[in-house]
């Protein structure tokens, strides 16, 4: 990621979801500023350290505002962010890295009016933050519009639409972030938007904890994810993903959904402790289950209804307050080596007239 820092490319016309209002926190640099973004300082070793900007909010660092010192930054700099309350929005429009310094919780983003971060560059990395959209219309906590984007340990949340949204090929990497208390969603992906999510913590949003559609393609792995107001994944309008090891439990709704086309591949995920059922495929929804497990949740483990038509292969689903696999109103799918065992009404409900339509084999019951 180094070496491609000095390589930014041509920005895309504007589409901000809405237009940002005008900020009144940018303060002028100070005199030296400009000759701490020249050259990196040699190490022992021989190898080069990237330039490098102090921000403290007290003026004990080259700038007061983290706005500034992006402005005042060349292409491959490392932005170093003091404790300390930002009152602004970024947006990083060129190859950066921005570390808070010190606690998570004393390093604070907080953004009225305008998205808390927006990256339209072609790499990039934001780590150990606290971001915040507190309100002022209608903005992402972080929008990732292009590029691939490092946001690593931060503590994100929106007040008005989703925590973090990945659009138009963007292809971010985010790791061990807190993501949560969004109005909308926690993460949604869409437009063709891609990204690697491993070992977040996902949870308390106020639709299901994430949503992929219009050939959305991200890889989740390891995260949790819990206490959707409506479910935890929700895959539709032809979104796809991959979703392995995670652990998806105690939300309000389903722990997987699929509709409308989606088709997300499902493996080694813990998906329990849901309000409805473990997994709902409805509305020509597809998708593959493999090698989970599905348990504790009040409905059942499996519900297809509405043309849902899904492959569910070597899982575990136990001890659901319903069946094990319930098929209704025009469901379909194939139900392959699966232990159906334990669970308060038994292995299957089929409705007579989706009956010829569910292929089942070599399933414990």
């Amino acid at each position: 990621m180094r070496e491609s820092f000095w390589h930014s490319t041509p920005l895309p016309p504007d589409d901000e979801v809405r237009p940002p209002a005008a900020s009144s926190q940018a303060a002028p640099a100070r005199p030296d500023a400009a000759d701490q973004t020249t050259a990196g300082k040699q190490t022992p070793a021989g190898r080069n350290e990237p330039p490098t900007l102090s921000v403290d909010p007290w003026g004990h660092g080259d700038h007061t505002t983290i706005g500034a010192a992006i402005k005042a930054a060349r292409p491959g700099t490392r932005i170093l962010v003091r404790s300390g309350l930002y009152e602004e929005g970024l947006v990083i429009d060129k190859p950066l890295e921005i570390i808070g310094q010190g606690s998570l919780e004393d390093v604070i983003v907080r953004a009225r009016g305008r998205n808390a971060v927006r990256f339209r560059a072609n790499i990039g990395r934001v780590s150990n933050l606290t971001l915040e959209q507190a309100g002022g219309g209608e903005f992402y906590g972080v929008d990732i519009a292009q590029g691939r984007l490092e946001l690593e340990d931060c503590d994100i949340t929106s007040a008005t639409l989703v925590v973090v949204a990945v659009r138009g090929g963007a292809d971010p990497r985010l790791r061990r972030n807190l993501i949560h208390d969004g109005q909308q969603s926690g993460i949604y992906v869409y437009e063709q938007g891609l990204g690697t999510f491993e070992d977040n913590d996902i949870f308390a949003n106020g639709y299901a904890e994430i949503q992929v559609s219009e050939g959305g393609n991200p890889t989740f792995r390891r995260n949790r994810i819990h206490d959707g107001q409506k479910g935890g994944i929700y895959v539709y309008k032809q979104g796809l993903g991959t979703f392995e090891d995670n652990d998806i439990f105690a939300n309000r709704l389903s722990g997987i959904s699929v509709s409308e086309g989606g088709n997300p591949t499902v493996r080694r995920n813990r998906i329990h402790d849901g309000q409805w059922s473990g997994i709902f495929v409805y509305e020509q929804g597809l998708g593959t289950f493999e090698d989970n497990d599905i348990f504790a949740n009040a409905i059942g483990g499996v519900v297809v209804k509405e043309g849902g038509n899904p492959t569910v292969r070597r899982n575990r689903i136990n001890r659901n307050g319903y069946e094990a696999v319930w098929v209704y109103e025009g469901g379909r799918g194939t139900f392959e080596d699966n232990d159906l065992s334990d669970n308060e009404r038994g292995a299957w409900d089929v409705a007579p007239e989706c009956a010829k339509h569910v292929r089942r084999s070599n399933n414990r019951e």
